[in-house]
């Protein structure tokens, strides 16, 4: 071959090595931006998931620590009387997190869905707490979470 045939076929390679290398960063780009696109909202629904169970644990944590501690405070104190029990029930729960009821002179708490604890007071003064159903509770089974999906990179 001749030297002017090889220039063209060298210029001919390297025009089209330089559109192959074009087509290529043009397609890598869509691909990224399928799969960030993918992986956003793949991961909000999983993301929004863990933040909704982080708050329910937190909200059962903050309206767990108040009951427990109305209760210690009150098998405690050396003043059982039910308006002594009123005052220290509205010192601790101050961000009205508790939902009391009052039945008859006794005193119901809401630790959680079918779970109360029961201050029972005779006579005006505390009589017993049933914290019962506060104790068995258990977190770990009300508060789960389920694995993320796997991520499908296939164009929508």
């Amino acid at each position: 071959m001749d030297s002017k045939k090889m220039k063209i076929i060298i210029a001919i390679s390297i025009v089209i090595n330089v559109i192959l290398i074009i087509v290529m960063m043009t397609l890598k780009q869509g691909y990224m931006e399928q799969a960030q696109s993918v992986v956003a909202s793949s991961t909000k629904a999983y993301t929004d998931q863990v933040a909704k169970v982080v708050n329910s644990q937190n909200e059962f944590i903050a309206k767990s620590n108040a009951i427990w501690q109305l209760i210690f405070e009150s098998l405690q104190s050396g003043d059982k009387s039910q308006t002594a029990f009123k005052a220290r029930l509205a010192a601790i729960d101050t961000a009205k997190i508790l939902q009391v009821t009052e039945v008859s002179g006794n005193v119901q708490i809401a630790c959680g869905e079918g779970c109360n604890v029961s201050f029972v007071f005779a006579g005006g003064n505390l009589k017993s707490v049933d914290y019962s159903a506060l104790a068995s509770i258990a977190p770990e089974q009300e508060y789960t979470l389920t694995a993320p999906p796997a991520f499908q990179f296939q164009a929508k």
